[in-house]
């Protein structure tokens, strides 16, 4: 009379294991397990206080070779017999037996456990904008997976699991959700909550209509663990933190240039990073994940598009294949040079500045080029085109206007020569801001001959450089992935 529960778990294996015995007596026990079963079924039918929760499951995508081998085994016939009559006899006693919650049903149950009620006018709005925006899409040939396959059965998953978009409910409960150690439900609860909370003590929360992948505050380290940890893969926090989690992060910085009123650099990595917690055997996420996951009504594929090529110039970690775009644990190329750049003595710097200067503008026919002149007497005054070239490190500015000449050439100017008349000599010195720029620039070029020549073939490959050639259009991109 008092209230039971019932949970049998692994049932598929073990029938599996009996039915596969060598030993006949074992194989006879699987039968007798059905008949078993029934009986349990049916006293549990006539007792209103009994609930029995059980799992039949035929395979599991949560591991590699393990996988197979799992499916190579479920294939004997006797195997699977056993299970059809097990999934037959726990499906007659219907009065007292539930079935688990369908895909489209997800998002309703966990907004369901996380908020007491939901605007159903402002989820109706959300829909119907969203609908929009796939119908778009789909007219314009742009794959967004599910979303712009059916544009209106999308939009009616939105409405029921407003105010979480279904890629997000997606990605934790099929990508993530099958890893060891994320407990699924209890792991997507937490990381929901966690967002939610993190969003409201915020100043953004406001801005959203729906909270979708690009949308998570992956800046906070609690929502970070709560997928990272779970899952062992806390060694991305570091990349995380380094390409778009923290307000120095490279997208960060980007959005900040760019995109400060969207920041789609940052939101289009937080989806890409998600969705490569996932690891093997497809880690990362393809433009229709992107899209997806990142994109809000009246906005741009291409914009998304733009945000991580650029962003890729910049990050460490973010890469990708041509297909997937993806945040990994090695370092990639702009990381790699980085690290060299710390290494290059600014006296290399210096010496290769210098040798650049006296390449680019070197004496040539009537014209003679005075490099780094220390004082009036380096000019020779003679009839002849001169060009004095100033050191680098001698011409400095303090926030002067461009038109303004430098103190180190205005010395020049008065200064008479033995036929009484003023000096006329052009004279070039680097721009406000250019020294720093050239150097960095140079640095890279040391570096990256450290790293074993201008262009290493490692490089070109890892992340942020790229070969020579012409670059495809993201209309092209998009063809060549479909």
């Amino acid at each position: 009379e008092a209230p039971t529960l019932i949970i049998i778990d692994e049932l598929a294996q073990y029938l599996r294991r009996l039915g596969t015995s060598g030993d006949v007596a074992v194989r006879n026990l699987a039968g007798a397990t059905i008949d078993a079963l029934k009986v349990l079924f049916e006293a549990a039918t006539a007792a209103p206080a009994v609930r029995i929760v059980f799992t039949l499951a035929t395979g599991t995508t949560a591991f590699g070779p393990e996988t197979t081998d799992v499916e190579r085994a479920l294939a004997d016939v006797a195997a699977r017999t056993l299970q059809t009559e097990a999934a037959d006899v726990m499906a007659r006693p219907m009065g007292a037996v539930g079935r688990p919650a369908e895909d489209h049903e997800i998002g309703h149950i966990l907004r369901r456990r996380l908020f007491e009620q939901v605007d159903e006018p402002a989820a109706a709005d959300a829909a119907g904008a969203y609908r929009d925006l796939y119908a778009t899409l789909a007219d314009r040939g742009v794959g967004a997976g599910a979303a712009s396959d059916d544009p209106a059965g999308y939009a009616g998953r939105l409405q029921a699991g407003y105010p979480f978009h279904p890629a997000l409910i997606d990605c934790l409960d099929k990508r993530i959700g099958p890893l060891p150690g994320f407990q699924r439900a209890r792991g997507a609860l937490k990381m929901l909550a966690e967002s939610v909370q993190s969003l409201w003590a915020g100043d953004g929360a406001d801005e959203l209509a729906v909270l979708n992948l690009g949308d998570l505050p992956l800046e906070a380290r609690s929502v970070r663990a709560s997928v990272t940890s779970s899952v062992g893969r806390e060694a991305l926090d570091g990349p995380a933190v380094a390409d778009f989690a923290a307000p120095s992060s490279h997208a960060a910085a980007l959005d900040n240039e760019r995109w400060s009123q969207d920041r789609r650099a940052t939101r289009a990595c937080r989806t890409v990073f998600l969705h490569s917690v996932a690891g093997e055997p497809a880690p990362g996420a393809s433009l229709p994940d992107v899209y997806a996951g990142t994109l809000r009504p009246g906005e741009d594929p291409d914009a998304i598009d733009e945000a991580l090529a650029a962003t890729a110039q910049r990050a460490w970690h973010l890469t990708s294949d041509g297909a997937r775009w993806r945040l990994q644990i090695a370092p990639n190329a702009n990381r790699i040079i980085a690290a060299e750049v710390e290494n290059v003595p600014n006296s290399h710097v210096t010496d290769e500045l210098d040798r650049r200067i006296r390449d680019i503008f070197r004496s040539d026919g009537p014209l003679q080029v005075v490099h780094a002149p220390a004082s009036p007497a380096d000019l020779a005054d003679e009839a002849a085109l001169r060009l004095a070239v100033f050191s680098h490190a001698d011409v400095t500015h303090a926030g002067a206007p461009t038109a303004t000449p430098p103190p180190a050439g205005c010395g020049h100017l008065p200064l008479r020569g033995r036929r009484g008349g003023k000096s006329h000599l052009p004279q070039l010195a680097g721009r406000p801001g250019g020294r720093r720029g050239r150097c960095r620039a140079d640095a890279g070029g040391a570096a990256l001959r450290a790293c074993g020549g201008a262009h290493p073939p490692r490089l070109r490959t890892a992340g942020g450089l790229r070969p020579l050639g012409r670059r495809r259009s993201p209309q092209a991109r998009r063809q060549r992935q479909a």
